[in-house]
């Protein structure tokens, strides 16, 4: 039971390093402003833009500003504290990926605790 505990740690440790280290899906603020300037050519009622990051953006992208990170994320669902950052458009699968190793490890150090206290007891 102890190598399967073991085992799932390493799986929990590079299940949280994977989200921890990708880019969550920050706008590169030179791409936006060039692409779309050219391509609205003054009409701006189809784009958008963040006061606090300074970037124009199309509306039809769903982008959302993280009051934590200070920064603006394509696909933005929450902020996590467990990663210490916004899981975005590229952070969605290794985070949930993340949450299942959690789990998994939760679940074998259970298991191997009641079988300690059997041994024990």
């Amino acid at each position: 039971m102890i190598i399967i505990e073991k085992a799932s740690f390493i799986a929990h440790i590079i299940t949280f390093l994977v989200p921890f280290l990708l880019n969550p899906g920050i706008p590169k603020r030179e791409y936006y402003r060039k692409k779309y300037e050219k391509e609205y050519k003054g009409d701006f009622s189809q784009l958008k833009s963040c006061d606090k990051c300074n970037i124009t953006i199309p509306k039809s992208l769903n982008v959302g500003h993280c009051i934590y990170c200070n920064i603006c994320i394509e696909d933005c669902d929450h902020h996590c504290p467990w990663i210490g950052k916004c899981v975005g458009k590229y952070t969605k699968v290794p985070f949930y990926l993340f949450l299942l190793g959690l789990l998994f490890y939760i679940l074998s150090s259970i298991a191997t605790f009641i079988t300690f206290c059997r041994h024990i007891f």
